[in-house]
């Protein structure tokens, strides 16, 4: 066991809500809630979202740091070379946690990575003390590894991946940071793209961050358990006790009628009050998003 135990969240503020749930699961599955510190990189958060994120953590003594993008863009000079988003759901902030090492403190050695919609079942100091050997940091498999390394019609993406070969899904890890710190990320990516690098179909054609890692570390990561990150989950799998429930997919636990396993328990730990003012937030997220296209249109 190292101390005190390092959770990293990157997230930009549609996903603040989600962020509370994750941060209250994890303070809520452990045994040592003094030791957690929450360091959330986040971009665009508005000063009511923060305080919602700090109220999550008071309850149980963690301590929490906050990183805006917009105090220290480290991501800005290195966007321009990495794959491109094809849907505003994805802003720049998933790249932060590519380049992590750039705004944690030295002192940080060791972390858990989480994506913001993941809802952690069992001590994250269990997950935090996995055996990494000489590897860089642990994953689980994706559950689509095969769909995932393949094109629609079952040739190799790109020729970069085969799959018959491990893939993992970066929604959770546990990091070395000085190993992971050691490595030129960006640099041995597009080394591995050679002359395709500056290709927008070939840009286009990977799943962003999760390909760029894949591709960059591969053989060079420790494969965990699939409890610690179970995706997608129905209620039937409930059953499995899954350490880590990833609903990276559609649709989401916060969604009204949701019946994703452990749904009933997610607003709870989202808290019901935050869970119908996070539906509210998105209703008028949408119907602006909606009248910006259909006044564009008319431009």
């Amino acid at each position: 066991m190292t101390n005190p135990l390092h959770i990293v969240l990157t997230f930009d503020d549609n996903f603040w809500a989600p962020a509370v749930a994750t941060i209250r699961s994890t303070c809520l599955a452990t045994t040592h809630r003094t030791d957690l510190v929450f360091h959330l990189v986040h971009q665009g958060l508005s000063p009511e979202h923060r305080a919602d994120l700090d109220a999550a953590v008071a309850p149980f003594g963690a301590a929490i740091r906050h990183y805006p993008l917009e105090a220290n863009d480290f991501l800005a000079p290195r966007l321009a070379q990495l794959p491109k988003s094809g849907t505003p759901r994805w802003t720049p902030i998933v790249y932060a946690r590519l380049f992590i090492q750039d705004v944690l403190p030295p002192e940080v050695t060791r972390i858990v990575y989480l994506d913001a919609d993941v809802y952690v079942r069992r001590p994250i100091e269990l997950l935090y003390a996995e055996e990494l050997g000489e590897n860089i940091f642990g994953a689980a498999e994706a559950a689509y590894h095969v769909e995932a390394q393949v094109t629609r019609q079952n040739a190799d993406k790109l020729g970069l991946f085969h799959p018959a070969l491990p893939y993992f899904n970066s929604g959770v890890l546990v990091i070395d940071l000085k190993r992971w710190a050691a490595v030129d990320i960006l640099g041995e990516f597009r080394a591995i793209l050679g002359d395709r690098a500056d290709d927008a179909d070939t840009m286009g054609a990977l799943m962003l961050d999760q390909d760029v890692l894949n591709l960059v570390f591969r053989g060079r990561w420790t494969k965990l358990d699939y409890r610690w990150n179970f995706q997608n989950p129905v209620p039937a799998h409930e059953q499995l006790f899954p350490y880590i429930v990833h609903y990276c997919g559609e649709p989401k636990p916060w969604f009204l009628l949701s019946k994703l396993a452990f749904a009933r328990r997610y607003r709870h730990l989202m808290t019901d009050e935050l869970f119908y003012r996070y539906m509210r937030f998105r209703w008028r997220r949408d119907a602006r998003a909606w009248l910006d296209r259909r006044l564009g249109r008319r431009r």
